[in-house]
């Protein structure tokens, strides 16, 4: 695993530039409204509409609900922390080398298609993910809800299937050192999950369910981390 204080100033620019468009997404799905995320929302429902057979429609508010399936799609649905992680993940396998040129076309030209590219490769991530985990909650919710309740069955499929898909990505992509790819699916998971909402603030205003999730994240992420660290070799992220 590299430091980031050897990190050259290609490498340093590609990140600062991969942060910007990550935090302005997140920024994005905190201020906006159902109705505003129906970028998202839309063809969740159409694709839910098309496996299921279920009939789908927005609702004045702007989220996309079932009578027949009983599902309604609100904000939280719509799956955009997983499409920051998904983003992060494919900019580190775009990311420059440590010997790249930094020339005027490269960060005028060259990085933003390929910031392009991975925001719509991360948005074609999550959509999926996001029906996948759907179609399980329809499958399995009425099993655990009475056990553990709609919202922490949410919590757990969410967390369940985000991360193995985000570690599937990423090792996928970089195949010759796939302990690191695994690190970084951990990492960027728990900053964006555990250590953000502490940043922010968000954590204290719930504190109980922020430490519920807490826990849960740390004890998903422990096995893959635990493997990443064990086959990592050295090679630089």
């Amino acid at each position: 695993m590299s430091d980031p204080r050897h990190w050259t100033r290609p490498q340093l620019l590609w990140w600062l530039a991969a942060a910007l468009v990550a935090c302005g997404l997140k920024r994005h799905y905190s201020v906006a409204s159902a109705a505003e995320l129906a970028w998202m929302l839309r063809p969740v429902a159409m694709l839910l509409q098309l496996i299921t057979g279920y009939r789908f429609h927005a609702s004045a508010a702007g989220e996309w609900q079932s009578e027949t399936a009983g599902i309604v799609l609100v904000k939280g649905c719509a799956g955009i922390n997983f499409m920051i992680l998904s983003f992060i993940g494919w900019c580190w396998l775009a990311r420059p080398s440590r010997q790249a040129p930094l020339t005027l076309a490269t960060v005028c030209i060259e990085w933003p298609v390929l910031l392009a590219a991975s925001l719509l490769l991360a948005w074609a991530a999550a959509l999926t993910i996001n029906v996948l985990r759907i179609l399980t909650a329809m499958s399995l919710g009425p099993l655990l809800n009475a056990w553990l309740g709609p919202e922490e069955v949410h919590r757990l499929f969410g967390l369940a299937i985000y991360l193995p898909a985000l570690a599937l990505q990423l090792t996928a992509g970089e195949r010759q050192n796939r302990g690191s790819a695994a690190l970084v699916a951990t990492g960027s998971y728990v900053a964006l999950m555990v250590v953000t909402p502490l940043l922010t603030g968000n954590a204290f205003d719930q504190l109980t369910d922020y430490v519920r999730q807490s826990t849960m994240v740390l004890l998903l992420v422990a096995p893959v981390a635990a493997w990443g660290l064990r086959t990592k070799r050295n090679y630089p992220l």
